[in-house]
């Protein structure tokens, strides 16, 4: 009897002490499996990694086992996909965790947005029909504005992906655009040597997968009576383009005086780039007279125009003059930074999201402007030849930014004056919870408010004077700061492919067929929707639609200036960003609120449900039967043999 104790115990603390993956799944939870391509950074080889995805009960937050970090970028796209795959399958996530468990148990770091748009399929299928389907997998970033963009050593992915057995494989429509040559000679190999199709769908948006329409920027748009809209634009629009012409006259009538002399005509690229941009401003369409797209346009012309004439000025200078110069112009910002913080020391107690958005905008022109006086601060104790070009840009950034800021306080005091103010209060449990998943720290907040109010109060202020309503608004705008540098990047990887493929094949017909054909950020969906151009972020994004439209188009434009192609990305990326970080914040869709990275494989988050308690005591007592029946066979297996051993 005391070796039949000795053993039980033995069993039970041995059973506690052991390290153990339990996962429990409820009736309730919704798992597949999925394939993620991906390259090994030490070979370099394409590698396909088995991924389990879970939806199970809980509060919206999001696991990662058996993986011990994540990027920046990955993180963004987690958050992307989160809120995509409600878009597209209109199922709430409020009440549900998810879990990504990849299986493969030698996964140190994960980088990099290429699984975006796969976790967002992944997601979407699992909310609306319980399974993801299988032989189904691909690649490519998800943007904030659902578009899936280029990402890189997709060939090797693909390949990864046959050999595990997938065979039904969608990418980025830039690379199907640009590397046709090097897909079909990967179909014709796995053909003849698996005897079965390999299906590759080229995708520019995320809802091409599931043929529904998502477009974010609708979603965006409050009811606004169009006359006033037309109104308060119009006067700003026309006020703007006014004193930018009249600039842009007097400095071409300058420059072309200069340009035959030998020293300078190296600046002619820049010149006819300029011209280009200025009679891209004359065509606009009638419907977008009173719009960003032209502003957008004419503040492009001007910087450069500018940066031409102050290159040919200070090569002129001597050191001392140039310094003095700068002098100049560091204080002209400096006396002008507290006229632009003016206005957002005291917020309306009612915002519209139209507001909401000017003023985040507005406030990343002020810190673009801080930025551009320290530059040039930085610079001034530094001028030789190598950094008078350097100086050149940021002097004439700075004129045109001033310029601009100008604009934009016009637009934000016609704008609170003439659209209805609505009760708009934002949620601070979402603005938290997305700062939280974003790894957005209350130091960076009050960093950006110290930052942005010394140029009022001084050095030494202190952040708790201000409002509550103006931390929220720098939270807001630190949220949108992440979504922006992170669908910049994907926009630049995929727009540059294309504009680079057309400049070597000297042709049109790759960006014809990306933006017409395959509808590449919908620009013909776009530009034909007035609804959508009646809101700022729908103008914004109009001018990345139409001058990518424009691009499509126009042979000549394959040769100018990289700041139109600049201003494409960086447009797009704005008008996309601010889009969901007004949705995702003001309009109460759901976010994601914790995120948990672990390398081991912990299992699920315990969940306070009776279906889950009822499992884990169907478990226990399971468990307590069988080490039961098997403490009384080996008990009885060691009495047998006692007994056979001692013989008497």
């Amino acid at each position: 009897m005391l070796l039949r104790a000795f053993i039980f115990l033995a069993i039970v603390v041995f059973g506690l002490l052991a390290p153990a993956t339990i996962y429990s799944y409820a009736s309730s939870d919704s798992c597949g499996l999925i394939f993620i391509p991906a390259i090994d950074e030490r070979s370099g080889r394409g590698v396909a990694i088995e991924t389990e995805i879970c939806l199970v009960p809980g509060e919206g937050d999001i696991y990662l086992a058996g993986v011990g970090r994540v990027g920046n970028d990955t993180v963004v796209s987690l958050l992307v996909a989160f809120v995509m795959s409600q878009l597209i399958s209109g199922v709430p996530l409020k009440d549900r965790d998810i879990v990504i468990r990849f299986i493969n148990k030698d996964i140190r770091t994960v980088e990099g947005p290429s699984a975006g748009a796969l976790i967002t399929f992944a997601l979407t299928n699992l909310a609306s029909e319980g399974y993801i389907p299988q032989r189904f997998s691909g690649t490519g970033g998800i943007n904030v504005d659902g578009s899936v963009e280029n990402v890189g050593g997709i060939a090797n992915k693909i390949e990864a992906l046959i050999d595990k057995g997938v065979r039904k494989i969608f990418i980025p429509a830039s690379f199907y655009v640009t590397s046709r040559q090097e897909l079909d000679s990967i179909v014709s190999k796995y053909r003849s040597s698996l005897g079965e199709d390999i299906d590759i769908i080229p995708v520019t948006s995320i809802d091409q997968l599931f043929n529904r329409s998502i477009n974010i920027l609708e979603l965006t748009i409050n009811p606004i009576p169009s006359e006033a809209v037309n109104r308060y634009a119009r006067e700003v629009f026309n006020s703007y383009e006014r004193r930018a012409l009249e600039k842009l006259r007097e400095l071409n009538k300058t420059i072309v005086e200069l340009l035959d002399i030998p020293e300078y005509m190296g600046l002619r690229q820049q010149y006819e780039a300029s011209q280009i941009l200025y009679r891209l401003y004359l065509e606009v369409p009638r419907e977008y007279r009173y719009s960003y797209t032209r502003v957008n346009l004419l503040y492009l012309s001007t910087y450069l125009l500018g940066n031409i004439y102050n290159q040919m000025r200070y090569a002129e200078m001597d050191l001392e003059e140039l310094k003095r110069t700068l002098d100049s112009v560091i204080e002209g910002i400096n006396s002008s930074l507290p006229r632009y913080i003016e206005p957002i020391r005291t917020l309306p107690d009612e915002l519209t999201i139209e507001n909401y958005g000017l003023y985040i905008l507005y406030i990343e022109r002020i810190f673009d402007l801080i930025n551009i006086r320290d530059n040039l601060i930085a610079l001034r104790s530094n001028i030789d030849e190598a950094t008078l070009l350097q100086i050149s840009n940021q002097v004439s950034r700075a004129e045109a930014r001033m310029g601009s800021l100008d604009f934009w306080m016009e637009l934000i005091d016609l704008s609170l004056r003439n659209i209805p103010a609505v009760d708009s209060s934002i949620n601070r449990d979402n603005i938290e919870r997305i700062t939280s998943f974003l790894g957005i720290r209350s130091g960076e907040i009050e960093q950006q408010a110290k930052r942005l109010f010394s140029e009022i109060y001084g050095e030494g202020f202190n952040i708790s004077i201000l409002e509550p309503g103006i931390m929220d608004l720098l939270k807001l705008y630190t949220v949108y700061q992440n979504l922006e540098s992170y669908s910049l990047a994907l926009k630049f990887s995929t727009i540059d492919t294309i504009y680079r493929y057309s400049l070597v094949t000297n042709s049109t017909e790759p960006f014809e067929k990306f933006i017409h054909e395959l509808e590449y950020m919908k620009v013909n969906y776009i530009l034909d929707s007035m609804n959508i151009g009646r809101s700022l972020l729908g103008q914004i994004y109009i001018f990345a639609a139409l001058s990518l439209d424009l691009l499509s188009k126009s042979r000549y434009l394959l040769g100018s200036d990289s700041i139109f192609v600049s201003s494409i990305v960086s447009t797009s990326a704005t008008a996309s960003a601010l889009a969901l970080t007004l949705f995702t914040i003001i309009e109460n869709i759901d976010t994601p609120g914790g995120l948990d990275v672990s390398l081991e494989d912990r299992g699920f988050r315990l969940r306070e449900t009776i279906d889950i308690f009822a499992d884990i005591y169907s478990s226990i007592l399971n468990m307590v039967l069988t080490i039961s029946l098997g403490i009384n066979i080996v008990a009885l297996a060691l009495i047998a043999r006692a007994r056979t051993s001692y013989k008497i």
